[in-house]
């Protein structure tokens, strides 16, 4: 049931908001399956609560979604909406991608030159487009999981004497 649910695109991305700790995104467009992901997903929520953990309903930003709760505290949240499920790591996430899919202003991918540069050399032939891309900014995610903690923050400021610094971004493409 999961390999025929995705109809289009599956995006994953980790996010680093300056407010709140990094958590994960993934957009699964489901459209005319979305009877059978709802129905793993029910499935999903009555193995949670068999395990110990819990499942409510919350409104965020107007929108239903639902809040799992692991055993051990683990979150998720997810919502349909357009035909296409939504799953994140907190409640903020879950606002920060309504008030984005609402049409708030945000900066792009498509603005960051080390993104533009290496995927420029994925892109593919436009008769077999790639099915899998992927980018990551390592130096990035790195000054991200440091903050609040002294002894990565040191390690971060080392990037520059040891030419760490100079890694721009890893990126690919799969066809």
């Amino acid at each position: 049931d999961l390999i025929v649910l995705p109809q289009c695109e599956i995006a994953v991305w980790f996010v680093s908001a300056r407010d709140h700790p990094t958590g994960v995104v993934m957009l699964m467009d489901v459209k005319e399956r979305l009877p059978t992901a709802i129905k793993l997903l029910e499935d999903g929520e009555t193995f949670v609560k068999q395990e110990g953990g819990d499942v409510e309903t919350v409104k965020i930003a107007g929108v239903e979604a639902t809040l799992v709760t692991g055993p051990d505290g683990g979150k998720i949240v997810y919502f349909e909406k357009e035909g296409t499920l939504v799953f994140t790591t907190s409640e903020a996430l879950t606002e920060q991608v309504l008030d984005l899919w609402d049409g708030s202003e945000i900066k792009s991918l498509a603005e960051n030159d080390q993104f533009n540069s290496i995927m420029s050399r994925c892109a593919g032939s436009s008769d077999d487009p790639p099915q899998f891309t992927f980018f990551v900014d390592p130096i990035e995610i790195v000054r991200a999981t440091a903050r609040g903690n002294f002894a990565v923050q040191t390690a971060v400021a080392l990037f520059p004497v040891l030419g760490v610094d100079g890694v721009k971004g890893v990126g690919g493409s799969l066809t």
